[in-house]
């Protein structure tokens, strides 16, 4: 994936080009604020109605399963085919 890449919908973490498959990480940190959650799901928004899948998933997720998360990336990549 190309990462910190910018679309028209703002940057995003991960960005599998050929699938149009977005993948975020967040932390309760720079996420957890009032603000970032709304901005998260605005993003979010735009992105799905602009058709691209966005897989989101938290920085402990990331920590703690990442075989779990290699696993729906591999997954959702195999149906955008």
């Amino acid at each position: 994936p190309e990462t910190n890449y910018v679309l028209p919908q703002g940057e995003v973490d991960f960005y599998f080009r050929s699938h149009s498959v977005v993948i975020e990480i967040d932390g309760r940190g720079p996420h957890g604020t009032p603000k970032a959650f709304e901005q998260d799901r605005k993003k979010r928004s735009k992105l799905a109605a602009a058709g691209y899948l966005v897989l989101q998933f938290s920085d402990k997720q990331l920590i703690d399963e990442p075989y779990w998360i290699v696993a729906e990336v591999a997954e959702a990549l195999s149906r955008r085919t």
